[in-house]
């Protein structure tokens, strides 16, 4: 059976006789870039000191009743067990910065249970347990090739998903039987300046991530559409021998430009094809993701924006691009 998930605004948990393990113990598996204590509040960890990138944090217990140490700052996380989402996903909370406990109580009692909270913009600082009972690394996840899709832009943060979690790339991450991690960042591409160009997001967030990436998958060109291609192929280029650097057994894929409306431009076609023989140069796998979304299903995929996913949107986008990772060998 499901836990029942209720979230109270405390610092503290109200399990009788409770052990408190801590966000620093070697019980939690991250899957961040560089996860670690948050600098505004050292009681919680976060990835690489950024509240904006994924985290994922995942162990093992076998008590009737799991607290969560959280706190707002519009964080966003989905809670699975054992691999299915717990009721009531995503947790959405304000932006007070108010500690929160979210409690998770198990109607089937004491078993063994896998646990996973994937979220953004998500501090978290540990779990209470009843005494007696164990928190453990489910090392059986080191099993599990890691896919990474980054540098990616709003598609990939999750704009239009039903939660963090389930993205085009969580979807496409379940799919291939890959543990799923995700960089986007919104209204950015291969074009970007500053703080979240390319290279600098590779430097401070794929080059540290806490597991080895077996697969990297790029996400970007929708947003430089129209834009400068010599600049494109020169960021693309730089951003790919990073990523080598950084991974050196990772393969490497890149999406092409998205077509949220089905149908394409001459800006997007130009972008396309330079993606697709920059990809080809540096030795990169080119998955095209044009025709998957087509004028008869925009209104189903497409939201009423005219360029984001629907919740259902991320989800066959997800399906369809793992297809054609399959059929390419991915």
């Amino acid at each position: 059976m499901p836990p029942t998930v209720t979230v109270v605004a405390a610092a503290t948990t109200t399990i009788q006789s409770a052990r408190k393990v801590a966000p620093s113990d070697a019980a939690f598996r991250y899957l961040g870039a560089a996860p670690g204590p948050w600098a505004n509040d050292k009681r919680f960890w976060v990835a690489s000191g950024d509240l904006a990138q994924h985290l994922k944090v995942t162990f093992k217990t076998n008590a009737p009743r799991v607290d969560l140490f959280m706190t707002e700052f519009n964080t966003r996380f989905e809670i699975r067990v054992d691999g299915k989402t717990a009721p009531g996903m995503p947790v959405r909370f304000g932006t007070t910065g108010t500690p929160r406990v979210v409690q998770l109580e198990f109607p089937a009692g004491s078993r063994e249970r896998v646990i996973d909270v994937y979220g953004l913009l998500m501090p978290f600082g540990g779990v209470w347990v009843p005494d007696g009972y164990t928190v453990t690394q489910p090392t059986e996840l080191d099993a599990l090739p890691v896919i990474a899709f980054a540098p990616g832009d709003s598609y990939t943060q999750g704009t239009g998903a039903a939660t963090p979690r389930q993205t085009y790339a969580g979807w496409a991450a379940d799919a291939l039987g890959y543990e799923g991690w995700s960089d986007g960042v919104g209204s950015t591409g291969w074009l970007t300046t500053g703080g979240n160009s390319p290279a600098q997001r590779v430097q401070s967030t794929a080059a540290k991530l806490s597991h080895k990436p077996d697969i990297i998958v790029t996400a970007m060109g929708f947003n430089d559409a129209g834009g400068d291609l010599a600049l494109v192929a020169a960021s693309y280029d730089a951003t790919i021998a990073q990523l080598k650097a950084a991974w050196p057994t990772a393969k490497l894929a890149t999406l092409g430009p998205w077509t949220p409306r089905g149908t394409t431009t001459a800006a997007l076609t130009a972008m396309k094809q330079t993606l697709q023989a920059r990809a080809a140069a540096n030795d990169v796998a080119f998955i095209d993701v044009e025709g998957i979304i087509t004028p008869e299903n925009a209104a189903q995929y497409t939201g009423s924006d005219n360029t984001h996913p629907t919740a259902a949107g991320h989800r066959y986008l997800g399906e369809q691009i793992s297809i054609r990772m399959k059929a390419m060998g991915l």
